[in-house]
């Protein structure tokens, strides 16, 4: 009578605080929804392949079939994977931005509330923030570095320093 719930599967790469990981994840509804759910501290995935960013790191890739990552040190999940990212639903808002952390310069378009003040655009009610037409910049040496280009991309609050506003050419 009814039949079993089908759930989207994405093609993902999670930069942690020391590991880049690339593997697919099966949100429970919206991925930004699931990554903000505070009920959910933990977030499996699967198909799992773990590079260090670290230079000094002796070990290259590890494969593992299924990996549990505590939200808490997950700082960006990049879905890389252009038609599956069309199928999520962001908030048609958005401002280009730029933000840096301590290993990578974001840029893209920052999914917000229209209404949104440009120093409030990361407010405390959320820990992660989607952005589409995404570019990242290795701002110091990594081992294994992120994809450069994605088509959405959530960050954690948590991990931006500074941000600004891109000035739009033209």
């Amino acid at each position: 009578m009814f039949g079993e719930l089908q759930l989207k599967t994405f093609q993902a790469e999670v930069v942690l605080e020391d590991y880049l990981i690339r593997a697919k994840i099966q949100p429970r509804g919206s991925m930004l929804v699931y990554l903000n759910d505070r009920q959910r501290p933990f977030l499996p995935f699967e198909g799992v392949e773990i590079y260090p960013l670290a230079l000094e790191r002796q070990v290259n890739c590890i494969k593992q079939s299924e990996i549990i990552i505590n939200k808490r040190y997950l700082k960006i999940l990049c879905l890389t994977d252009e038609e599956e990212a069309q199928s999520e639903q962001l908030l048609a808002s958005k401002r280009p931005v730029a933000f840096y952390t301590g290993a990578f310069a974001i840029q893209g378009q920052l999914h917000v509330n229209a209404d949104a003040r440009d120093q409030d655009l990361l407010d405390e009610t959320k820990d992660y923030f989607a952005m589409s037409e995404v570019s990242i910049y290795p701002i110091r040496k990594v081992l294994t570095p992120p994809t450069r280009r994605a088509p959405v991309l959530y960050l954690s609050r948590s991990l931006v320093q500074a941000y600004h506003i891109v000035e739009q050419k033209g």
